[in-house]
């Protein structure tokens, strides 16, 4: 029966490395973002590692991009279209994750971006290291981490100044 409720999937002790992209622009997200992250609640997305991993984007985005609020979806798809239509961060937005490492991530955007490049939402045991990422005059913070237990950040380099390096906001 396609109505039938299927059990939440697991992904978990999963390393991504050795990436170079371009984010497509025009994308399904406006302005465009890199990359994606996001379990459910309850379900988090567990021992994720994303390694040397190089993106250039356009930019674009503005102060209330950077504070989009991103629909659950818990019963919809993954599909990028199911969290249109702005992301709140140019780089890596990950939601609902534990044990999450990002290491050697770099970014080059092509236009001013107000947004975070990371943004942490729901995460436990975050490691962020050795990342070159552009920042902007008027941006909040290079790295938001929103009800983040546990997070351990060094040598991120940043070209711009946002106002502050790491913004840790909700429990």
């Amino acid at each position: 029966d396609s109505d039938t409720k299927q059990k939440t999937g697991v992904i978990e002790n999963v390393t991504i490395k050795n990436v170079n992209a371009k984010a497509a622009n025009p994308a399904q997200i406006d302005p465009p973002s890199g990359i994606l992250i996001t379990g459910v609640p309850g379900h988090d997305i567990k021992n994720l590692t994303l390694e040397n991993i190089d993106i250039r984007i356009a930019g674009g985005g503005n102060a209330k991009h950077a504070r989009q609020v991103v629909p659950e979806a818990e019963t919809a798809y993954p599909e990028i279209s199911t969290f249109k239509p702005t992301i709140p961060a140019y780089g890596i937005w990950a939601r609902h994750v534990s044990g999450l490492t990002l290491k050697n991530i770099s970014f080059t955007v092509d236009s001013t971006d107000l947004r975070p490049a990371f943004i942490i939402e729901d995460g436990k045991n975050i490691n962020i290291s050795n990342s070159q990422v552009p920042t902007f005059e008027g941006a909040e913070a290079v790295i938001r981490l929103e009800n983040v237990q546990a997070a351990n950040i060094t040598q991120v380099s940043t070209t711009g100044k946002a106002k502050a390096l790491v913004r840790v906001e909700g429990k």
